[in-house]
C-alpha cells in the first residue's frame, strides 16, 4: 500500500516539473505508442503532441473569447458605473460613510450586470494560463533534440535529422505562414469592432512573423514539427467561430456588424482570390452583385401588419 502511495506521490509531484513530465510523455509515445498503437517516428510524435496541446488549450481559449464578447456588450454600462463611482469618490459634500455605501452599491450593480450576461473580468485571463503549457513543450522538445540520440536519424517531411535546423528554411516559413493565417482569420472576426487591433499593430505582427523566419531558422527541426501540429489544430478556433450553429449553441454573442455581414452571412464578403487578383472593374461588379443579393434578402424579412393580431385597448370615455 505504501509503495502505491509513494508512486502516486511521485506522479503528482512530476506535474510540478512540466518540462521533465512532457519529455517523459513524448518518450512514452515514441517507444510504447498511444494506447498501444504505434504512431511512427519522432516527427509524428512531435506533430501529434502539438495537435493535442492545442486541442487541450482550445476550450479555455474559446471560453475567454466568449467572455470578451460578452464584456464588450456591457462595456458602456460598466464605464458609466465606473464614472459614477469616481464622481461619488471625489464629491466633497459626501461623508466617508456615504461614499462607502455608494461605492458598495455601484459594485453590487456591476457584479449583477456581469452575472446577468454570464461574464466576468477574470475569465478573460484563462487563455493566458495555457501559455506555460504550450511554451514548456517547446523546452521539452529542445531538450530531447539535445540529448535523445535517435533523433539524429528521425525524419520529418524532407528533413532527415530533427536535431539540426532545416537548411531550406521551408519549415520556419511554413510555421510563420500558419501563424499569419491564424492571426488573419481571427482578425477578420473582429472586423469593424472597437476591440479590433489597429492597423499599425496588425502590420507589426505581419512584419514580425516574416522577420521571425530568420531568427527561428537556427532552431532544431523537431521544434517546427511540434509548431506545425500546434498551428494546424489552432485553425479549428476561427473555423468554429465562423459556424453559426456553434455560436448559437454555446451562446457566443454576434461579432461586429461588418464581420457578421461579410463572414457569418449567407452572402459572403470578397474572397481571397478577389482581393488579390481581381481587377478594379471586376471587384466593383461583384460588390454590386452582393449588394443586390443583400437587398433582396432584406426585403424577404420585412414584416407586415397582416402577420400579427392587433388588439386595441378599450378607451375610457371619461378620459
Amino acid at each position: 500500500m505504501f509503495e502505491k502511495l509513494e508512486d502516486f506521490w511521485d506522479w503528482a509531484v512530476s506535474f510540478l516539473r512540466p518540462v521533465d513530465k512532457q519529455v517523459e510523455i513524448m518518450r512514452g509515445w515514441r517507444h510504447d505508442g498511444v494506447f498501444g498503437i504505434d504512431i511512427g517516428g519522432w516527427g509524428h510524435v512531435f506533430f501529434l503532441y502539438g495537435l493535442l496541446m492545442r486541442l487541450i488549450t482550445l476550450l479555455p481559449s474559446l471560453y475567454s473569447h466568449r467572455n470578451g464578447l460578452r464584456m464588450n456588450l456591457i462595456n458602456p454600462q460598466i464605464s458609466e458605473i465606473t464614472q459614477n463611482q469616481n464622481k461619488a469618490k471625489n464629491d466633497r459634500t459626501l461623508s466617508t460613510a456615504e461614499k462607502r455605501v455608494i461605492k458598495d452599491g455601484y459594485t453590487r450593480m456591476k457584479h449583477a450586470l456581469m452575472k446577468k450576461h454570464g461574464c466576468a473580468q477574470w475569465k478573460s485571463m484563462l487563455a493566458m494560463l495555457t501559455a506555460p503549457v504550450t511554451m514548456s513543450a517547446f523546452f521539452s522538445i529542445r531538450r530531447l533534440a539535445m540529448y535523445e540520440t535517435d533523433l539524429e536519424m528521425a525524419p520529418f517531411l524532407w528533413v532527415h535529422d530533427l536535431t539540426m535546423p532545416d537548411p531550406t528554411y521551408i519549415l520556419p516559413a511554413i510555421c510563420a505562414g500558419m501563424f499569419l493565417l491564424n492571426f488573419e482569420m481571427n482578425q477578420r472576426m473582429q472586423k469593424g469592432g472597437r476591440s479590433a487591433s489597429s492597423m499599425y499593430i496588425r502590420w507589426a505582427v505581419r512584419g514580425g512573423a516574416v522577420v521571425g523566419i530568420y531568427f527561428f531558422a537556427a532552431q532544431p527541426s523537431a521544434m517546427f514539427a511540434y509548431w506545425i501540429g500546434l498551428s494546424t489544430a489552432g485553425l479549428l478556433q476561427p473555423i468554429l467561430l465562423r459556424w453559426q450553429p456553434f455560436r448559437d449553441y454555446f451562446g457566443f454573442p454576434d461579432p461586429p456588424q461588418l464581420a457578421k455581414v461579410e463572414i457569418l452571412s449567407e452572402i459572403k464578403g470578397p474572397s481571397l482570390y478577389e482581393r488579390l487578383f481581381a481587377s478594379q472593374e471586376e471587384k466593383a461588379r461583384l460588390e454590386e452583385e452582393r449588394k443586390a443579393k443583400r437587398l433582396a434578402q432584406a426585403k424577404k424579412k420585412f414584416e407586415t401588419i397582416n402577420d400579427f393580431e392587433v388588439v386595441l385597448d378599450d378607451q375610457d370615455p371619461k378620459k
